[in-house]
């Protein structure tokens, strides 16, 4: 019965933010945009960039990389100034998305617990285990850095990440004092889905009731999920980033909502909106800023040359819109980023060496080519089944898809060494995909009979093939006896150390399947044997050199206060008053055994030493 009055409250706020970011997009929107469109889906997400925009500059006094919107919102007012509109609100249509709010509420909350048996388990997908400490961590330092280092924040820069939807969900935490993890993956995302499926419905004019079904999966469909039983190049191997739905990765929100604003407004002839939703897409998920980029000033080019649908006039302000933009991120970021921040290790020369000799340009085209033929053998029989008619009736939509695919690929190609190095292509390619050929399908059901066969077309990635799931549920009845606020070491012992960079990160203890991290939040912890870890590329040296106990002890040489590790352990512990050791062996090290308790009880598989 608990917990049914915790997740009540839970959706009390759930809707109480969804309400408040779409009268938030109504204000903003009929005072500064000046948008003539009586629209949900545009004043929620104007509503939710917004809202992301006034915690950021409240908790970090201006100093946040979401600072860049306000140039993009002045911009915006002065062009539109002169105009008046009338927003006659009708609030029904606002009312009637609240069950589809409920209804992912509930799918969500299952993740989260078994009301009929009154347990709670541990959200088991660790990277919004991470994301969400994140916003947690931007409310208390106030410093954009996912580092999670709560001992010396104040010495590291800050460094890019996709923050926006993270900002959002600290509101919750913020205001009501939640669980970020509930704030994230819970609130946040019933309200980020409901969004989503409101835009789908009212951008693409989706009416047949039939269709409102698969309208509410939309989150779950994915272009590729049948791909799973192929061995064609090697995409079992690769399954995971090819069958990628939004509920699989939620993150991708910003991006799926910033593509179905722009196919909105390039439906509509409106370019010049269609660049300030790409410029929004930058700041919503800044990995995608670049092919975005790319692809915005390719299609305003064909649309300047070869449709002749806008003049130069309108060119020269869509790009300065767009170069100015670009200035501001790197500005910001170079005045503000520590390189180590930024995990590079890479010097212009050694860039410059790097991509002028033959076999990276070699690799590069490569990875083009490859990647292009794969690409061509998993569409070609979602196309064959939408059909040559939709295709070519599209055909300029195509067009704007192909130039999508080959820019997010190209900055994939010339970054493939990064870690991720792929998402600047798959974060682009596989949203817009779904997205297309979702609406294909539905073209296609208008058509009385085809509409069976369309529906069916639908369910092929459910049916042919679960589609893949990191989601596997760990039960956990009572929270660990420790409180909020305190604060952890944990050693690892040198053997457990793997050339796995994953394996290496202090900060992944934060997003491990553990009641800890559930539990605890914030969770204030570091890990003090980082000295352990390998240094056999550049990144490995980048990510010792930026852990917290790495920079604590090269601030001690500097300082000429360094003796030893062990000695620095020592001092760590005590200047930062820690409570408790977290250790992987039972047996405290020689130096530390003077500061806690011998007796340890069992937390997450370490061995939890209190503090004496």
């Amino acid at each position: 019965m608990d917990l049914i009055f915790e997740f009540s409250f839970y959706f009390f706020v759930t809707l109480i933010g969804f309400l408040s970011t779409f009268f938030l997009g109504v204000i903003i929107n009929k005072y500064i945009f000046k948008l003539k469109i009586n629209n949900t889906f545009i004043h929620l997400s104007i509503g939710l960039i917004t809202s992301s925009l006034i915690i950021a500059l409240c908790i970090t006094q201006f100093k946040t990389f979401l600072i860049g919107l306000i140039p993009i919102y002045f911009f915006i007012f002065f062009k539109q100034k002169n105009k008046k509109i009338e927003i006659n609100l009708q609030y029904r249509h606002i009312y009637i998305y609240i069950p589809i709010l409920l209804f992912y509420f509930l799918l969500l909350s299952f993740s989260f617990v078994d009301f009929f048996e009154n347990k709670k388990f541990v959200f088991s997908d660790s990277d919004y285990i991470f994301y969400a400490k994140i916003a947690k961590y931007l409310i208390e330092t106030g410093i954009e850095n996912f580092s999670l280092d709560y001992f010396l924040y104040d010495k590291r820069g800050l460094a890019p990440y996709h923050y926006t939807e993270i900002w959002y969900s600290s509101i919750y935490t913020f205001l009501f004092n939640i669980n970020s993890i509930y704030s994230l993956n819970l609130i946040s995302m019933t309200i980020f889905l409901t969004t989503i499926i409101i835009g789908i419905k009212e951008v693409f004019q989706i009416n047949t009731i039939l269709f409102y079904p698969f309208l509410i999966i939309f989150p779950f469909f994915s272009t590729f999920g049948w791909i799973l039983n192929l061995e064609v190049f090697n995409l079992k191997a690769s399954a995971p980033i090819w069958d990628i739905s939004l509920f699989e990765h939620k993150k991708h929100f910003f991006i799926y909502l910033s593509l179905i604003l722009g196919i909105f407004y390039i439906r509509r002839n409106e370019f010049i909106k269609f660049t300030f939703i790409i410029c929004f897409g930058a700041f919503g998920y800044i990995i995608i800023a670049p092919s975005i980029f790319i692809s915005a000033t390719i299609i305003l080019l064909y649309n300047l040359f070869l449709s002749k649908r806008i003049n130069y006039n309108q060119f020269l302000s869509n790009m300065v819109l767009l170069i100015g933009v670009t200035i501001i991120i790197g500005l910001f970021y170079y005045c503000n980023s520590n390189n180590s921040d930024l995990g590079t290790g890479f010097s212009l020369d050694i860039l410059i060496q790097y991509y002028t000799s033959f076999d990276t340009i070699k690799t590069i085209i490569n990875i083009i080519g490859k990647t292009t033929v794969q690409s061509f053998i998993v569409l070609l029989p979602i196309c064959c089944l939408i059909g040559v008619q939709i295709l070519k009736e599209n055909f300029i939509y195509l067009l704007y898809y192909s130039v999508f695919f080959f820019s997010s690929l190209l900055c994939y190609a010339l970054t493939h060494q990064m870690r991720d190095g792929d998402q600047f292509w798959t974060a682009i390619f596989i949203p817009l995909t779904n997205i297309l050929v979702f609406v294909s399908i539905y073209q296609i059901s208008k058509n009385k009979k085809k509409i069976l066969p369309s529906l069916i077309l639908l369910l092929i990635p459910f049916c042919i093939n679960k589609p893949y799931t990191n989601y596997s549920l760990k039960s956990i009845y009572k929270a660990p006896p420790i409180i909020n606020k305190s604060t952890f070491v944990y050693l690892r012992t040198k053997n457990n150390y793997s050339q796995s960079i994953f394996s290496c990160l202090e900060q992944v203890y934060q997003g491990h399947l553990n009641s800890l991290s559930f539990f605890t939040d914030p969770l204030k912890i570091t890990c003090l044997t980082t000295q352990y870890l390998p240094e056999n590329t550049n990144e490995q040296k980048s990510i010792k050199k930026n852990t917290t106990f790495s920079l604590y002890t090269n601030n001690q040489k500097k300082e000429n206060n360094f003796i030893s590790y062990q000695q620095s352990q020592i001092d760590f512990i005590n200047e930062f008053k820690i409570d408790y050791l977290l250790a992987d062996t039972t047996e405290i090290p020689e130096n530390l055994s003077v500061y806690f308790k011998k007796t340890s009880i069992v937390i997450d598989n370490y061995y939890l030493f209190e503090r004496i």
